[in-house]
């Protein structure tokens, strides 16, 4: 499926190889946008379905005490969403999702919603409307104002794709109930991920 990734740190997520991020305001906040390419629950097929998960945790992810909502597109028929949930919350087994849910203390969802994918080469974006919005946008560079394509492979991510592509977070905002931010000019990732419990 495609993992499109806006987190509110700095560029090589420092969470993921030294254990502490650098986030503003010291908290991580993430919004992932998810369009699955093929893929199943058991026998039923998922390719299509549309998903956003966001998330917020006061420091850094394993230290816990996050809180999170899933939103499934409402396009998605009843037993596809069950099974969705069962997933992303982790009920399902298989990583990364067991081992984030670990370190919620609140998860809700799934809630339907109307969710807009565009994947492109350089200028995705994903929303729900009044409610969240993120996009993205290549990385420039400081020095020659030239468009950069920056790749990072990570064969033993568990959180991420095995390679991804970096990109800029031009806008990174989620309006509902206590997940409540807004960010610009962050960490930005586009990928495949493949994934088994």
């Amino acid at each position: 499926m495609h993992q499109i990734e806006c987190c509110n740190t700095s560029y090589g997520y420092n969470g993921q190889f030294a254990g502490f991020p650098e986030c503003i305001d010291a908290k991580c906040e993430v919004i992932i946008g998810f369009s699955v390419i093929e893929g199943r629950f058991n026998h039923l097929d998922l390719a299509g379905l549309k998903i956003i998960y966001a998330a917020m945790w006061p420091k850094a992810i394993y230290q816990g005490d996050g809180i999170c909502v899933l939103f499934v597109d409402s396009t998605a028929r009843p037993e596809q969403v069950s099974a969705i949930a069962s997933i992303m919350s982790g009920q399902s087994g298989g990583q990364p999702f067991e081992l984030l849910a670990g370190t919620f203390s609140a998860f809700e969802g799934p809630v339907l919603k109307d969710i807009e994918i565009n994947i492109d080469e350089k200028y995705t974006h994903f929303a729900i409307r009044d409610m969240v919005h993120a996009q993205q946008s290549p990385l420039i560079s400081p020095l020659t104002g030239i468009e950069q394509n920056i790749q990072m492979s990570y064969p033993e991510a568990t959180l991420t794709g095995q390679n991804t592509r970096l990109a800029l977070t031009r806008l990174m905002s989620i309006n509902y109930g206590r997940l409540n931010f807004e960010h610009s000019d962050c960490f930005a990732a586009k990928t495949i991920v493949t994934w088994s419990n």
